[in-house]
């Protein structure tokens, strides 16, 4: 084979290598761009405090606040959950006929508990419990996430976030519509959601002891 001919396979090859290389490096560049436009998964265990505040449109309890400490497991073993919260009217600034509050959701079981605030004043509340069984409600949304949609990056409570259209909650409870969806970009870890009738904001805290 002429020297001319072996020159010219070689500049061929090394330009389809080059060519491959572009090519593989711009499917990485996608494959990266659209795993970080997609909200990571939900954490399978949590607890977080959260504060919600409802707007006329609410059916539930229109412009109220809500704030409390909850927790829950999602694992297929577990399928638990419980929320507690402290509410009333916004406009209370006193706080003063706000009431306590709490769901458990026992999926394994099919059972979930309503706790309501029975009367009482300061810290010694008599609590009154609801059972409702079976319960067959499902707990968790695994499909929440799966129209979600990049809007950009925004200061969502004073914290960077990236912030994505067209979410559902994951943790379902109360009303139950699309909104956007607030992730910390320095934690990765949920932050907010924000809809026509409700806007919540949470700080959660991952554990490894489960109930």
């Amino acid at each position: 084979m002429e020297l001319k001919t072996i020159l010219i396979l070689l500049i061929i090859t090394f330009t389809l290598l080059i060519d491959n290389n572009i090519i593989n490096a711009a499917n990485h560049n996608i494959a990266n761009r659209d795993s970080e436009n997609t909200p990571n998964p939900f954490p399978t265990a949590a607890t977080y405090t959260a504060h919600l505040i409802t707007t006329s449109r609410s059916r539930l309890c229109p412009q109220c606040t809500f704030s409390g400490k909850h927790y829950y497991n999602a694992d297929p073993n577990k399928q638990y959950g419980h929320v507690q919260w402290f509410y009333g009217a916004t406009n209370d600034t006193t706080k003063s006929t706000y009431i306590n509050f709490g769901d458990i959701f026992m999926g394994k079981k099919q059972k979930m508990f309503l706790v309501q605030d029975g009367g009482g004043k300061g810290d010694d509340s008599k609590a009154t419990c609801t059972l409702i069984t079976p319960y067959k409600n499902p707990i968790f949304n695994n499909s929440w996430s799966e129209e979600a949609k990049y809007v950009g990056n925004v200061f969502f409570k004073n914290e960077l976030c990236k912030k994505f259209a067209n979410v559902y909650p994951y943790f379902i409870q109360g009303e139950v519509y699309p909104g956007f969806y607030y992730e910390s970009i320095f934690t990765g870890l949920p932050k907010g959601f924000v809809n026509g009738k409700i806007k919540m904001f949470t700080h959660i805290h991952i554990h490894t002891h489960t109930y």
